[in-house]
């Protein structure tokens, strides 16, 4: 197991705007893209992991919080 980051941490959240919509016209032809995607955030980060829409409810009023403070500290 790799031992947990220390120092400043960054949480990277993407999505693919219409994803849904796309695996339910393309089906399995959807793969790749989702693929391709994963590939080129593992090239750029440290870890890549796949959760569903509810991690990010869950995680949506901490995100605005943060995004919240990082506004307040503006100049």
């Amino acid at each position: 197991m790799t031992a947990a980051p220390t120092g400043q941490v960054s949480l990277v959240c993407t999505d693919l705007q219409g994803s849904t919509e796309l695996w339910e016209k393309l089906g399995s032809k959807f793969q790749p893209v989702l693929e391709q995607h994963h590939r080129m955030l593992r090239a750029r980060t440290a870890d890549v992991r796949a959760t569903s829409p509810a991690v990010w409810e869950t995680l949506r009023p901490l995100l605005e919080k943060a995004e919240a403070d990082a506004e307040q500290r503006k100049p």
